[in-house]
Order: C-alpha cells, then structure tokens, then sequence
C-alpha cells in the first residue's frame, strides 16, 4: 500500500484534533455514567495505597487498571482525558484500515466511526473500551500490513484492557490465511498466536497471582432483559435515532446498488475484507446477545459494521450514512 500523499497526512491530523476537540467539554464531568468507572479509579487508588494487585471486577482488567493508577489521585477530567486520546488513536488506525482496503471517502468514514453515539460517549469518560478498541484496530492495521508479531503484541495488550478483545484473534487469522500462501499465512498465525499467548499472559500474571483460578469469572445477571431492551441496547444506544433510520433507509435502498455490491464481491480482496468484518462483527454481537447489560458491549463490532458497509455500498450511499452518523449524536 503507497504511503499517503502530504495532504491527505494533514487532512488525517486536522480531522483527529477535531475528534479530540469534541471530545474536550465532557471530560471534567465526572467519570462517566457508567459505575464501572468508579470502580476502575477505587481499584486504582488501592493499587497505588497497597502495592498489590485490585481487580475494579472479575475476571480482571489489569493493563487499563494499572494505567488508571497514573491519574488516580487527579481530577476525573485527566483519565477521562487519557479515553479522550484514546478514541483519537482508534479514529485513525480505522481511518488507515479503510483507507487500506481502497475505501474513498475514508475520513469521511472515520470521522463517523469518531461520531457515532456509542463511541462518543464511551470516549469521554474512564472506562475500557475505547483503550482496548484502539489496541484492536492498531492490530488489525499491523495484520494488513504484514507485521503478524506486532499485530499479537497490540491485540494482547487489547485483551489485558478487556479480555473479550482476544475474540478478534480469529478474524484476523482467517484474514492471514485468506490472504497468503498457505505456508507463509500459517507461519504468520503461529507467530501472531504466540506473541498473543504470551502477551496476554504477562498481563494477566498480576491477576492470577491474586485471585488464581477464580480469576476467571463475570458478573452473570440472572435476569435477561426484555427483547424491547436489548434492541434498544443495540440499535438506539449505539447508532442514536438518526443513525437506525440511516440503516435502515440504506437497506430499503439495496435494489439501487445491488449491482454495485456483486461488483465489489468479485474481487477477492473485498470478500476477504468481508470475512473479516463479518467475523468481528458476529463474535461480538454473540457476546452481547449472551448477556445484554449495556450498550458498550457491541463497541467493538462498530468499525467493522461501517467497514462492511463502506465496501458493499456506493460512495452515496456510505457517504449519507456518514452524514447520519455525524449528527445522530446530537439529533434525536
């Protein structure tokens, strides 16, 4: 892949010191809605009080409890900050990936991702996710560009931030072997495996070390919610209002593009693309149909619904859905 042309680097900065700036007027309110946040700062202060190992909640979330040990002790606004930074890092690794695949109006694109309610929000508080889904788009960008030791080294770290980060591991092995002679693709899983392996292990050593086994545990709610709710969860708290009706227009229009999408499906780097999307986006909504607490959960799985749909559609028609998803944070 060429490298980009100097206006198109200074347009990509310009862009993500715009998605920091949105950032900036909700980050001294407080650690965020989410009580998970509060937890992560008590575990935090007590690392820090006690020289030992707290998990904020099972089965542990250890790189990103350590980090927030940093601003234990300062105002809420400077972890919040360190979320803030964060979703600007995950805006750009999205934002090389799909310039990758040869989508064309790609900061466009990413500039929706950055908007797109459930990321908004999740970036201007302290909480794991947007941590962890940088770490995860860092190592997808490392993957396509052929550094499969890097690409385990980043998504490990992604796994010590929320270990459910480690589901992307096998998209992203069916995208090594899709993509290269069968050898060479098993060669670059196993080293992608392993540096994962061990990565994931130094980062949870802290954990094991204080809870052993029992480490391994969730908050399981016994009651599932109504199906209203997990819709809801799903659609409304991650998209906004403004964004399902986007989808749902965009679906209503496939006739319109049918043939552009079988064109893009004949090339075998698009439907490759696809798998990989797809992949993500499946295990993720598998996790979140398993237990429907919060809309977060599906954090994950946003890039690759946009990613998805920037190769199977027209520039139109992923360009109005950019221009849903740019206001669907404040429309509705």
């Amino acid at each position: 892949m060429p490298a980009a042309p100097a206006h198109e680097r200074l347009l990509l900065a310009l862009a993500a010191l715009a998605v920091l700036l949105t950032r900036l007027p909700w980050i001294g309110t407080g650690y965020g809605s989410d009580p998970d946040g509060y937890r992560v700062v008590i575990a935090a202060r007590q690392i820090v009080r006690t020289g030992q190992y707290q998990a904020s909640r099972l089965p542990g979330y250890p790189v990103y409890e350590y980090l927030t040990t940093l601003t234990a002790w300062s105002p809420p606004w400077v972890s919040n900050a360190l979320t803030a930074l964060s979703s600007v890092a995950a805006f750009v690794f999205f934002a090389l990936i799909a310039r990758a695949f040869g989508v064309r109006r790609y900061a466009l694109l990413a500039l929706a991702f950055a908007m797109t309610p459930v990321i908004y929000i999740s970036s201007c508080c302290t909480i794991d996710y947007m941590p962890a889904l940088a770490a995860q788009l860092a190592a997808t960008y490392a993957v396509l560009r052929g550094r499969p030791v890097l690409a385990g080294m980043l998504l490990g770290i992604a796994v010590g931030c929320r270990i459910t980060a480690g589901a992307l591991a096998l998209p992203l092995c069916l995208w090594m072997l899709l993509n290269g002679e069968s050898r060479s693709a098993l060669r670059q899983c196993l080293a992608f495996g392993v540096t994962l392996l061990a990565v994931c292990v130094l980062c949870f050593m802290p954990v094991w070390h204080r809870y052993g086994t029992d480490f391994f545990a969730f908050y399981d709610n016994g009651w599932y919610p109504p199906l209203d709710v997990v819709f809801g969860r799903a659609l409304p708290l991650v998209w906004g209002v403004l964004g399902v009706a986007a989808l749902a227009a965009l679906l209503c229009a496939l006739p319109f593009y049918y043939e552009y999408s079988r064109r893009a499906l004949a090339l075998a780097r698009t439907r490759h693309a696809l798998w990989l999307a797809a992949g993500a986006v499946v295990l993720y909504l598998i996790a979140y149909l398993r237990l429907p607490d919060e809309a977060g959960y599906l954090v994950p799985a946003v890039p690759f619904v946009l990613l998805g749909i920037a190769l199977l559609t027209p520039p139109w028609a992923a360009g109005t859905l950019a221009a849903a998803l740019l206001l669907s944070s404040w429309v509705g």
